[in-house]
């Protein structure tokens, strides 16, 4: 399991004693999937010349401004690869708005990188965007959940899991869910 794997898995067990304390009598399952592993794609407007590009690098995203989404460990994954790679990114807006970072990027103010998870082909106005596969080989986002032992898995996190191992990233060995207590 990776850093952000175990990130995960903490944030999970967190979360399960948070739960418990909150009067659900120790009835809590936390799990961190694994297979629920989402890669990271670079994000363009549909007009944007790397729109066509068939696999993006790193060294072409630092020639764009990069609108940088602050959310959940978001940022530190992306130091991990921009230094890993030895680049640095033109960050000229950082949000904890995924439509205000979709809306630049959709708008062509810029080019980012965003998890499978939260991408979307429209912007809020409209603006068409799209993904490309990056050819660096960087760390995915992981996804803890967290479910009531006595109802088991809602329908909802079933569909994440069974939509995220769809898209399981290459090379990734998927395992199957772990309960934490």
């Amino acid at each position: 399991m990776n850093g952000a794997g175990r990130a995960a898995a903490r944030a999970c067990a967190a979360g399960a004693r948070a739960y418990r304390m909150a009067g659900t009598n120790g009835n809590v399952a936390a799990g961190q999937v694994s297979s629920v592993r989402t890669r990271l794609t670079d994000t363009i407007s549909a007009g944007h010349p790397l729109a066509v590009v068939e696999r993006v690098t790193l060294a072409e995203v630092v020639r764009h401004a990069f609108p940088m989404l602050d959310m959940d460990e978001h940022v530190q994954t992306a130091s991990r690869y921009w230094t890993q790679h030895g680049l640095t990114p033109s960050i000229r807006f950082q949000s904890k708005s995924i439509e205000g970072i979709r809306s630049m990027v959709a708008l062509g103010s810029g080019v980012t990188i965003l998890s499978d998870l939260v991408y979307r082909s429209w912007s809020l106005e409209g603006a068409r965007i799209v993904r490309r596969p990056l050819a660096e080989n960087v760390p995915t986002m992981d996804v803890g959940i967290i479910w009531s032992r006595q109802r088991g898995w809602p329908a909802a996190a079933q569909a994440l899991r069974v939509s995220c191992a769809r898209r399981r990233v290459p090379g990734r060995r998927a395992e199957a869910p772990r309960q934490r207590a």
